[in-house]
This record gives C-alpha cells, structure tokens and sequence, in this order.
C-alpha cells in the first residue's frame, strides 16, 4: 500500500535548501517502507538540470518526514531510481529507503495483484488500445476527459501484457537534452498468478526488450519491476543497473505501429522463435541494436557484416558437403603431393618456409570446407526468401574488419552502408517469418511490405 505525506529532502549538494515536498511511500506486506516518490514543485531551473544530470543526487542522506496520520518518520534514502519532470514543471524524485523508523508502523495485509516494469526509451507512434486520460483540475463536471491511444496488448510467453508509453502526450514538452539521457517511459504489465517467480517474470520482460530494442532501433531495457495490489500499490519492487544509452541515439525504427496492430503482431510472431534459443537471440538482437545507434559508421558498418555472417552460420548450419571436391582433404594430406607442393612455392622465393606452405593449404582445406563469404551470404538470403545481394556490397568485408577502413568502390559510404544495413535488418526480420509493414530509408520515405520485396516462390517462413 501506499502512505501520503511530506518530508524534508536536502538539495544543498546542488546549491538548494532542505525543501518540504509532498511524498508517497510504499510499503510492503510486512509493514516494511521500501520505496518513495517526492514532488518538488517550482525549483530553479539550474538545480533540476544538475539533478537530472546524476551529479548529486540526494541519495544516502537521512531525512524525516510526516504522515497525513500524524505518524512522523526517519529514513535514509539509499537510492535514486529515476528523476524527472511531468508537464507542470513539477521535479519527480523516486528511490528507496533503508533504515526506516515509523511511530506505531502497522502491519498491512495486501494481496498481489500484477507485475509492472518499468522500460527504458520506448516510445510508441499509436497504440493498439486506448486509456482513459485522467480529469485535468478544473474541467466541468459533465466534460468527459477523453481516451488516447497510448498502450499495444499483446500475448507473450502464455500471458497477456499491456505495454503503454507514459509519455504519449508529453513528448513535445521534454527538452532537448534531457532526451540526450535514458527516458524511463515505458509501463509494461501482467496479472500476478500464484507460482510466479521473479527470475520468470524478468526473462520474459526481457525477451519483450530485446524485441522491442531492435524494432524501435533504441536502447529498450527494463530497469525495474513491483509487483503491485489491487489499488495500484507497490507490495514489493526491485531496480536494477540496467545498460542503456540516450533517448536521441537511435536508428530509423524499422518496426513501429505504422499500422494498428504492427507491434502486436511482430512480439506475438518472433518470441515463440526467440525461445527456440534464447541466448544466441538475446545476443544478435542486442548486436542489431548497436549496429543501428554507433557513432561512428564503420563500427556499424562492421557490426552488420558480422551479423551478416553470424546469422547465416545459423540459418545454415554446418556445411556437410564439400565446396570443391570432398575427396581433396585427403588428397592435400598426402605426403608426396604436400613435398611436390613445397617445392613448387619455394621456387617463389630463399626465405619460403615450410610453414608457409602449411598455411597455403590449410586456406585451401577452409575453401573446400565452406563457401566464401560471399557466397555465405546470398545463399542464406535464398534461403531466407530474400533477393540475393550485390557481391560488390560484401566484398569491403575484410580491409573493414581488419584495417576499419571501408573502400566502398563506385558508391558512396552512407548509400554502401544503407544498402548493407536493409540486407542485414531483412535477414533478421525473416529470422522470425516476419513479412509485414517495415520500414528503411532504401525503400522511401513511407513504410512498406516485406511481402513485396521477397522472392517469388523462395523463402522460408522460419528457418
């Protein structure tokens, strides 16, 4: 449950004054405080900006308060979980308490009602369903407030998810470099059933993440989750460390809800392919992330060619057949044939070694065992049911990834980077059967159909 009233929260680290602000605590089913949020209405401007830049935040400080019971109370505030500002001006503090001392804390007996994390940087261009907006002070009895289509409800994992943007009507008003830091802007939540463990509820919450990281092509991540009652009262919460970047450091959000129903219909589809396994998905959907948001465009550049060939190690196993001849290996084992060999290759030069010429035929045995890059690559996109790329498009691959320099030949590096970059993002789509409204620059300004960029009669609906 929730408990209202004030308390004193120091703000001399950032060149304020212990200020009297309104406070909410909660408290867990054994009477416990664990966490809180402050409201600290009319604050000059240059201590919400050193506040919402980390520098000194008032955390491990002691600090006392007054219920609206009249109980008074003792804490020490040993973390900040998140600050911002709502639309009023208002600065919003949150955290957690240790070392909490009440007047005559009574126990409360809750009954858990629903998970509910809280995510990094998601936003959403329109929902699926709508919520109803709360009644503005003042509005005239008889005005209703209105609905807005902020949330997507979707079915991961056996269970039901509603995942709304708490920001939906508040973007325009969040300033520029705020948006430069993690924006905790997204609600994910599912009802509480009896058995639910917290490992569970956390790997599902962030398969959802990852998904949603890569469609969004931002930094998403969960960074906290409560188990709530009823009422909307925290019983139980954790925060956790979670790695993100700044909101404006994104891509060109291939996935959003261009159409009702987008999000929905992607999460629903990739996830039950996501468990097939977890660990190498987590993985390659974190690495398209970040190869959608570096700063520097060889390293996106060179995250997509390792994509590339990650992904279709995947799609194409290992390679049983033989690229050459399936007899050479046993052919370039051969004693007589290795001598006759070396002494062809001596011929180039005194300082030949013999070890050079083991090098020379350990590159041939690698030809013979797999194909090129190249050819790696425009048979995974067969297989894929994807047009087969340009080999001129893979060919940087090496000096890239060896010397971080890209010779793009006849195109130039943003369009060779762009053309690689709709490759790779198709692969991964396709990864998970997807074939709906996506969008990337190379196809327009206005979001297209996969279906309508595949090959006819190829492909596979999964791999």
């Amino acid at each position: 449950m929730k408990l209202k009233g004030k308390m004193l929260l120091d703000l001399t680290p950032v060149g304020g004054r212990p200020e009297s602000c309104e406070v909410q605590i909660a408290i867990d089913d054994g009477g416990v405080a664990e966490d809180f949020q402050a409201v600290l209405p009319g604050l000059p401007a240059e201590q919400i900006d050193r506040l919402l830049s980390n520098e000194s935040l008032p955390s491990n400080q002691p600090m006392s308060g007054e219920l609206e019971d009249g109980r008074r109370f003792q804490a020490c505030i040993s973390m900040i979980t998140s600050c911002y500002t709502n639309p009023d001006g208002a600065l919003i503090v949150a955290g957690s308490f240790r070392e909490v001392d009440f007047d005559n804390a009574a126990h409360v007996e809750v009954t858990p009602h629903e998970w509910v994390f809280k995510l990094s940087n998601f936003r959403l261009r329109f929902g699926d369903v709508a919520t109803e907006k709360p009644r503005p002070p003042g509005l005239p009895v008889g005005i209703k407030p209105g609905w807005t289509l902020d949330s997507i409800e979707f079915e991961v994992g056996g269970r039901g998810w509603r995942l709304t943007d708490d920001l939906f009507n508040t973007w325009k008003n969040i300033a520029k470099t705020s948006l430069a830091r993690p924006v905790i802007s997204g609600t994910l939540r599912t009802a509480f059933r009896q058995g639910d463990t917290p490992k569970e509820l956390e790997e599902l919450a962030q398969d959802i993440a990852d998904l949603l990281g890569f469609a969004l092509s931002r930094s998403v991540n969960w960074v906290s989750h409560a188990i709530k009652d009823g009422e909307g009262n925290t019983i139980r919460g954790y925060s956790r460390s979670a790695w993100t970047t700044g909101f404006n450091k994104n891509g060109f959000v291939p996935l959003d809800n261009f159409q009702r129903f987008t999000l929905k219909r992607f999460l629903e589809g990739a996830h039950p392919v996501l468990l097939e396994n977890r660990e190498w998905y987590s993985k390659t959907l974190r690495m398209l992330v970040q190869g959608q948001i570096a700063d520097i465009l060889e390293v996106r550049m060179s995250l997509l060619y390792m994509l590339a060939d990650r992904i279709s190690s995947f799609v194409l196993g290992k390679f049983e057949s033989a690229e050459i001849d399936p007899e050479l290996k046993s052919r370039a084992r051969k004693q007589e044939f290795v001598a006759e060999l070396h002494g062809v290759l001596s011929k180039l030069s005194p300082n030949w070694t013999q070890e050079h010429t083991d090098s020379v035929l350990t590159e041939i045995k690698r030809w013979n065992k797999m194909p090129s890059f190249v050819k790696k690559i425009q048979r995974t996109c067969q297989a894929l049911g994807l047009p087969a790329p340009d080999p001129e498009l893979l060919r940087p691959r090496n000096e890239l990834l060896h010397d971080g320099e890209l010779d793009p030949g006849d195109t130039g590096t943003h369009e060779h980077y762009l053309a690689l970059d709709w490759v790779v993002l198709t692969m991964a789509l396709r990864l998970f059967g997807y074939d709906g409204v996506y969008y990337h620059r190379t196809k327009g300004n206005e979001p297209v159909k996969l279906s309508d960029h595949l090959v006819h009669g190829g492909g596979l609906s999964k791999p």
